[in-house]
């Protein structure tokens, strides 16, 4: 049978995963979030990490910020400005997420996806660490 993880533990998981989309991660994990930052400032910076971690040509960075900016608009409207639970935001986090994920695939190399979601594993590490 199956173990369960305790309540305590999924809604510490799902805290950080709010607190990752909240604080725009893969942009500031090594700095503190300016939370009152626009979305499209956030996705800027986002763009940037993104440009030098994973290494993106002019190609992949013109359509990554494209995909930056429309999903740190969407988190915005549908996540961070709302009134839903936390559980509704958590929901909602990744449903969004996945889908961002689905069109990053469609431009960054499988080396570089990968990189991708190792970077935001890291960060989601880093945020546990310091919750």
């Amino acid at each position: 049978m199956k173990k369960l993880l305790p309540v305590k533990y999924l809604y510490k998981t799902a805290l950080v995963t709010i607190g990752l989309i909240l604080n725009v991660g893969l942009s500031t994990y090594s700095q503190n979030v300016n939370r009152l930052e626009s979305p499209e400032d956030r996705a800027t910076k986002l763009t940037q990490k993104m440009t030098e971690e994973l290494k993106l040509n002019k190609s992949q960075q013109a359509k990554v910020s494209e995909i930056n900016q429309k999903y740190a608009l969407i988190m915005q409207k549908e996540i961070i400005d709302t009134k839903l639970s936390r559980s509704a935001k958590f929901s909602k986090f990744k449903e969004v997420d996945t889908q961002k994920s689905q069109e990053l695939k469609t431009v960054l190399t499988p080396a570089q996806m990968t990189n991708y979601e190792k970077l935001k594993e890291e960060i989601i590490q880093k945020i546990q660490s310091n919750g």
